[in-house]
């Protein structure tokens, strides 16, 4: 069950406004874009910056269909354009919610993922890997 999913994270550097410098990550590890390009995805880090400490449903990599949902959730200061990370995500058998559950470390037994519907609590959805395998980053994506 592979799909794409949206992620906006934090982008500290420059890099892809200068067209012939596409390749050049920055070595800042608060650069969250360049550490999930080069080294790929960590749910440890989820909700470690500072104001998004908010995570419906506990530490995970959350990721969308919704662009703008994820373009919620990205800073790219100085910068001329907004960026978002669009992901290969795996969900295998997702674990569907309406409400979310602060305090999740994994989905229920026998699925894979969470995979938060709209309705009560939720405007778009998202769905919620534990297992930083599951997600891998494809494409960088900048827009004004």
């Amino acid at each position: 069950n592979q799909a794409y999913g949206w992620h906006g994270t934090r982008r500290r550097c420059m890099i892809g406004d200068d067209l012939n410098k596409l390749n050049q990550f920055c070595a800042d590890s608060a650069c969250a874009t360049c550490v999930i390009l080069t080294k790929s995805f960590d749910a440890n880090y989820a909700g470690k910056a500072p104001g998004r400490a908010f995570l419906r449903f506990g530490r995970a990599i959350y990721t969308s269909t919704v662009s703008s949902k994820a373009d919620d959730y990205q800073n790219s200061p100085g910068s001329q354009y907004k960026s978002l990370i669009l992901a290969r995500v795996v969900k295998g058998t997702p674990d569907t919610r309406k409400v979310g559950d602060k305090k999740l470390v994994a989905p229920n037994a026998g699925f894979d993922c969470v995979e938060g519907q709209v309705g009560q609590e939720l405007n778009y959805d998202e769905c919620c890997f534990y297992h930083n395998d599951a997600v891998r980053p494809a494409f960088l994506i900048l827009y004004k």
